[in-house]
C-alpha cells in the first residue's frame, strides 16, 4: 500500500489517496481444448480517493498493469454517498 497524498478525483473534489499493487487472477474462459480457459496471473493497481474531512469514499479505479495489458481502467466515483430516501 502506498499513500499517493493529496489528489482529486474526476468530478474535481479534493482527497487523499491510496494505491495498492498486488497479482490477480483472471480465467480465460470455458476450456473447451488444453490451450483455453487456463488462469493468466495479472499485477493490478488499485486507487481509492478518501474524502478527507468525512473518510468517505469519493472515487475508486482499478487497472491491469504489465505487459499486452490494453484494457481501459475500471472507475467508480461516488456523487453522494447515505441513504436512498427516493429513487430519480
Amino acid at each position: 500500500m502506498k499513500l499517493v497524498g493529496d489528489v482529486r478525483d474526476s468530478k474535481g473534489r479534493a482527497g487523499g489517496a491510496v494505491e495498492i499493487t498486488q497479482k490477480s487472477w483472471v480465467r480465460l474462459g470455458e476450456a473447451e481444448t488444453p490451450d483455453e480457459g487456463k488462469d493468466i496471473t495479472l499485477r493490478t493497481k488499485d486507487r481509492y480517493v478518501i474524502a478527507p474531512d468525512t473518510g468517505l469514499l469519493l472515487e475508486t479505479t482499478h487497472r491491469a498493469i504489465g505487459k499486452n495489458t490494453n484494457t481501459p481502467a475500471d472507475r467508480y466515483t461516488w456523487l453522494e454517498v447515505g441513504p436512498a430516501d427516493r429513487v430519480e
